[in-house]
């Protein structure tokens, strides 16, 4: 029926909110790491209603000095206080919304290569730098399937994306756990695989997107429309395209499946050729970017690697420490990069 499941995890702080005045969230022996605006000596007590006060102001820690710290959030602000910027998400008629407010909310970022062939870029440098340097949301963990990936070498291939994961909660950016199997097209006549997998992440996991993928490679979504998952909630449908091969039919399907009430989600777009390779279409990639802005549909580039071909946007051996160099960018990563950087993705460094 539908291909691969992805999952869209959004892991929130171990902590137990207690609410205070103003809608602030707080707790004990918690703090926040990075993106501090300035430091104001108050009382316990206080520091809720300066932050209240201060529209900059999200997120609060105070130290003792000796180790212990308090920290909260305005509730008002972050719906959930996750730490990402729209909090936690669902899947609603419009699309990809804010749990807490039910706004549409955009994601917006890059793809890992298959995780067994470029590992080097499964950590917290590359995520920060994403979201610092790129200004991107959300970064996609492609964990490889066959080819000497997960089911070769299991534990290998889940830290990986256990490092990206934890990277992307340290640096508050949503992240896509993605099961990245080359032949789940064979599992799109099976209709109980979807039913089985979103059944498994449930019982896990009783809220988080999960995004399902369609038929032939994740492009008839309009398709999947006709049958769309009824008996659980927050799914929605993954749309891969490559600009220099798939064009105005592709949007076409998109649309239909849009007036049909699917929520859609680009886990996967090119600016090149489907195999890779070619030049960047400019042309197409904005016709895309547009479609995709007008409709308020999720996208996320393929890839973030140093791979020799066209759909790469790094230069052969650059290192995660160099992902935020401008002079290790390909014409399809500066391309990416400049439209990324010209957003407003809802992060600060």
């Amino acid at each position: 029926m539908w291909t691969p499941i992805i999952l869209l995890a959004l892991v929130p702080p171990a902590f137990s909110w207690r609410t205070g005045s103003h809608g602030v969230q707080w707790d004990e022996n918690c703090d926040y790491s990075g993106n501090d605006l300035y430091s104001k000596p108050s009382t316990g007590e206080q520091c809720g209603d300066l932050c209240a006060s201060d529209s900059s102001c999200t997120y609060f820690p105070i130290h003792y000095g000796n180790g212990y710290s308090v920290c909260g959030y305005i509730q008002e602000r972050e719906g959930d206080g996750d730490g990402v910027p729209y909090g936690r998400l669902a899947v609603s008629e419009k699309g990809i919304v804010s749990a807490a407010t039910g706004q549409p909310v955009q994601l917006r970022g890059m793809s890992l290569f298959w995780s067994q062939w470029m590992g080097q870029f499964y950590n917290a440098d590359t995520v920060q730098a994403l979201k610092c340097s790129w200004n991107t949301n959300v970064v996609r963990a492609a964990m490889g399937v066959e080819q000497d990936g997960y089911l070769s070498n299991p534990e290998r291939e889940l830290q990986k994306v256990f490092s990206v994961v934890d990277a992307a909660i340290a640096n508050g950016m949503y992240v896509i756990v993605d099961w990245h199997d080359h032949n789940a097209i064979n599992h799109q006549s099976q209709a109980p695989y979807h039913e089985a997998v979103i059944a498994a992440i449930r019982a896990n996991d009783p809220d988080n997107i999960i995004v399902v993928g369609t038929p032939n490679w994740s492009q008839y979504v309009d398709e999947a429309a006709n049958d769309p998952i009824t008996n659980y909630k927050n799914i929605a449908y993954t749309l891969h395209y490559y600009a220099g091969t798939h064009k105005q039919d592709l949007r076409n399907r998109a649309t239909a499946a849009l007036n049909k009430g699917l929520p859609l989600f680009v886990t996967e777009y090119g600016t090149v050729n489907a195999d890779g390779g070619g030049a960047v279409d400019t042309n197409e990639s904005n016709l895309w970017w547009n479609f995709l802005d007008e409709n308020q549909i999720s996208y996320v580039n393929w890839a973030l690697d140093d791979k020799d071909e066209g759909s790469a946007a790094l230069i052969p051996g650059t290192t995660s420490q160099q992902v935020g160099d401008d002079s290790r960018l390909t014409a399809s990563g500066r391309f990416v990069k400049d439209k990324y950087k010209s957003q407003n993705n809802g992060v600060h460094c």
